[in-house]
Parts: C-alpha cells; sequence; structure tokens
C-alpha cells in the first residue's frame, strides 16, 4: 500500500487538497451559521406589555402581510 503511494504522489497531493478544501468549506460554514445565528438573536423583540399596546393592524405590519 505504501509502495503504491509512493510511486503516485499525485493521489496523496490530491487527497491532502480535496481534504484541505473539505476543512474551509466547514470552518466557512461553521462562521456563516454562527453570524446568522447572532443576527437573529439581536432581532427585533417586544415585551408582552408592548404586545398588548400594539393593534392588530401594527402587527400585520410588521409581520409583512
Amino acid at each position: 500500500m505504501l509502495r503504491r503511494l509512493a510511486e503516485h504522489p499525485g493521489v496523496v497531493a490530491l487527497a491532502l487538497l480535496a481534504a484541505a478544501i473539505a476543512g474551509a468549506v466547514w470552518l466557512w460554514r461553521r462562521k456563516e451559521a454562527a453570524q446568522w445565528e447572532r443576527v437573529r438573536s439581536q432581532g427585533l423583540r417586544y415585551a408582552v406589555e408592548q404586545l398588548d399596546r400594539l393593534h392588530h393592524r401594527q402587527l400585520s405590519s410588521r409581520c409583512g402581510t
């Protein structure tokens, strides 16, 4: 097995390159997911008292309908 790999170093290089690309994509997606989680957690929030004071038309306009 090792002899075959030594005879074909291009295969080893391609495997390492594929692993590096897969690792980079994984890190990028993880970073992006964390960023979206921060955005979602910082979203507009209302206290119950504020929601009680809103008219139903205000709720509809804030929901995009």
